[in-house]
């Protein structure tokens, strides 16, 4: 879960940690692990139809999501500071 997505470069930080782990090759044969972007304040919000269709129109996110079946996004207030 990304906490605080807010744009398309906070999924692909997962995907570059994954390719430094070894569970992504460039190949595109990856495990099936994908991110699930959490949108939490107004401006997030507002932004997350353009972010995930960003991020849909990936071939890397498109493949997983297709082995996988579905792609999961998250919507609300993490209350993380309390």
């Amino acid at each position: 879960i990304i906490s605080k997505a807010e744009r398309l470069s906070d999924l692909l930080e997962l995907d570059l940690l994954l390719k430094e782990a070894g569970l992504w090759r460039a190949s595109g044969e990856h495990d099936a692990v994908l991110a699930v972007p959490l949108f939490e304040t107004i401006a997030d919000l507002e932004r997350a139809p353009e972010v995930v269709r960003e991020w849909l129109a990936l071939d890397e996110t498109r493949s997983v999501v297709g082995r996988l079946g579905h792609a999961e996004v998250m919507i609300g207030y993490s209350d993380s500071n309390k």
